[in-house]
Formats: C-alpha cells, structure tokens, sequence
C-alpha cells in the first residue's frame, strides 16, 4: 500500500507543480486589442474544454501564466474523450505549448495554429497525430475550428 501511495504521489507530483504556474482567475476587466498586441511574443499555454466549447489563452507574466481571455470553439470533432491515433478524427485534449513556429498563415483555413499534438503526455500515454489545428473557417476533421473573427 505504501509503495502505491509514493507512485501515486510521483505522478501527480508535476500536475501539482504545474497547476501552481497557472492563475486561473478571469481578467479583472476586459483586455484591449492594444494590450494583447504587446503581449506578442510572449509563451503562451493553450487550455481546451471540449464539452464546454471554451478555449483559455494563458500567457506568461513573470513566472506565472496568466488567463488572458476565453474564446468560444465554433466546431471540433469526434466528441468527448482523448484523440489517440492519427485517422480517429477526434480532437486533442490536454495543455498544449505554442511556439511562434507554429502558427500557419499559409493553411487553407484562416489563421492556423499547429497545437504541437502530440505533446509529452501524449506521447507517453502512446496517442499520435499530426497537423492538429486551431484555426478559422468553423469545419473539424480533428481540428478545433473557431469563427474567423474568433481567432482574430
């Protein structure tokens, strides 16, 4: 029983650590055009909820990230539950980095993100893919799809 309780323990172990880097807390006020203009560049944290349809954008403050906004996914597919292999048409769920690199201006769908699925959880847990996309143009093939202006 012990050596279950220190395995439990190892593993949640980063959880904790990590959910310590994360403020949760929404926006006092509103954020301008203009201040997340000046936020460019800075590392960001992606959170998607499915079943609520709701993306977090988190970005780095100091040693913190902070919720910046939430914006509404439009579409995704392959309803609830973890994507786990290329072709299953399901979307990604988890935490996801976005480097500069990875955003797609030239995809034939409106302002793609590459989400970097899979990520080392993933990979861990055995899931592959690739091209898994935020992105404009409201149409899912595995992809989470927001309106145009949504991902603006």
């Amino acid at each position: 029983m012990r050596k279950i309780a220190f395995f439990l323990a190892m593993l949640l172990m980063p959880c904790v650590s990590f959910a310590g880097l994360l403020s949760s807390s929404s926006p006092v006020t509103p954020v301008s055009k203009e201040y997340k203009q000046q936020l460019m560049g800075s590392p960001v944290y992606i959170q998607i909820f499915k079943e609520e349809r709701t993306l977090d954008l988190y970005v780095k403050m100091g040693e913190q990230y902070q919720l910046l906004d939430s914006y509404k996914i439009c579409n995704y597919s392959g309803g609830l539950g973890p994507k786990r292999r290329q072709g299953d048409f399901k979307s990604p769920e988890g935490f996801y980095s976005v480097q500069r690199n990875q955003l797609k201006p030239d995809s034939r769908f409106y302002k793609a993100i590459n989400i970097g699925f899979p990520n080392a959880y993933d990979r861990a847990h055995g899931y592959d893919g690739k091209y898994l996309m935020i992105h404009g143009a409201c149409v899912s093939v595995g992809c989470y799809a927001m309106t145009d202006s949504g991902i603006d």
